[in-house]
């Protein structure tokens, strides 16, 4: 065959890929949006700090999931990032008592090999969420060779005690080279069942996509959200039942500034990206909304230490979106330190019906969660809005 027969066989080939399971597009419903808040339900107490009693020397990337009367934590943890003992570890924080469990291992890399039927050298990010039937996914980063750029992502659910952990399937996301993705934040649901799933491609250009899944939790297709390169992991909102709002990291390009982009069609049109009033440094942040009588607030989970004249990761910060600009509400965490590792990094959030949770890495050695009164940061907005 000569060289151009090759070619046109490959770019066939590569969209067939990605249109082939266009015709599941019937099957996607509307995005599942956080509750509209007429009132707060406060519950009065003054603990808001907590820490997760991690036994490992180092503890990284947090994943949050509501679970009624208690926040389930997933983190990996181990000698370092990237060593082959990492563990993904498992606690809850009960809302009654306010009390954190004893971590326990949920999944390690012998655990995944053994429940995908090959050889994984070490476990990375995860992620979990519930979905519209109050099923919790769980997803992993799995490498066999080499570091994070050949990296897998790996789907499974937990049992309904949330205890066992069920496999589903290793994510074929390429035609060719299914290697190299990676996940770090939450997906969004459907009304009618299933979700999308941000993700990123890491080798060479960085990108980030999002991946369909039908009712069953089966994957569809995935689409590229944008042609910016250097744009890794993507977080997600739904603004309303159709459209969505992504935060990206960027890897250091286009003069370090961050972008925004919104999508239509529940993730199947996105529009231009747009830069943001923030500088992004290679960090990652969390987009997180909710409702309050009819008002959509956008809030920002983000590394703001430049802003102190620190190393980057130095300090977390909580911005609100107003319009087109992100506007400073309050300091969450700063380390102690102003050197690496001491670093406040990678925070998750969930909302419920009285607080705002943030979970981060604390100095690498554990994880840390912070939680917020949502009547305060409603007044806080408030505050803010008015004296600009």
């Amino acid at each position: 065959m000569n060289k151009k027969f090759i070619i046109f066989i490959f770019i066939l080939s590569l969209s067939l890929f990605v249109f082939i399971n266009k015709s599941h597009f019937a099957q996607i419903s509307h995005f599942v949006v956080n509750q509209n808040l007429e009132s707060f339900e406060i519950y009065k107490t003054t603990k808001n700090d907590f820490i997760v009693d991690n036994i490992e020397q180092s503890a990284h990337s947090s994943s949050l999931v509501d679970v009624g009367d208690r926040i389930m934590i997933l983190y990996f943890a181990g000698t370092k990032e990237g060593a082959s003992d990492v563990k993904i570890y498992q606690a809850f924080l009960d809302k009654n008592n306010l009390k954190i469990t004893t971590p326990r291992v949920l999944l390690d890399a012998s655990m995944l090999s053994k429940k995908a039927n090959k050889f994984i050298k070490k476990l990375g990010n995860p992620v979990a969420f519930r979905d519209i039937n109050n099923k919790v996914h769980f997803f992993v980063v799995g490498v066999s060779l080499g570091g994070w750029a050949t990296s897998k992502i790996y789907q499974l659910e937990l049992s309904s005690d949330l205890s066992e952990v069920v496999y589903k399937d290793e994510l074929r996301l390429g035609p060719f080279a299914n290697f190299s993705h990676l996940i770090r934040t939450p997906a969004i649901a459907f009304q009618g069942g299933g979700f999308i799933l941000p993700y990123y491609h890491e080798l060479a250009r960085k990108y980030s996509l999002v991946a369909f899944f039908d009712k069953n939790a089966n994957y569809l297709y995935s689409k590229r959200m944008n042609m910016l390169n250097n744009q890794l992991q993507p977080s997600m909102i739904a603004l309303n039942a159709n459209e969505c709002l992504v935060f990206f990291r960027n890897y250091k390009s286009y003069n370090n500034v961050s972008f925004l982009q919104s999508c239509k069609d529940m993730g199947n049109t996105w529009d231009k990206p747009q830069i943001s009033n923030l500088n992004g440094y290679d960090d990652s942040s969390i987009l997180i909304n909710y409702k309050f009588k009819n008002n959509n607030r956008i809030l920002l989970i983000y590394n703001n230490g430049k802003v102190l004249n620190k190393h980057t990761r130095a300090s977390l910060g909580l911005y609100y979106l107003d319009k087109n600009n992100f506007l400073y509400l309050r300091n969450i965490d700063i380390t102690d330190r102003d050197s690496y590792p001491n670093e406040v990094s990678y925070p998750s959030a969930l909302i419920d019906r009285e607080y705002l949770y943030c979970a981060y890495t604390y100095n690498r050695k554990t994880i840390k969660i912070k939680r917020f009164n949502l009547l305060d940061l409603e007044n806080l907005i408030i505050k803010v809005e008015k004296s600009k």
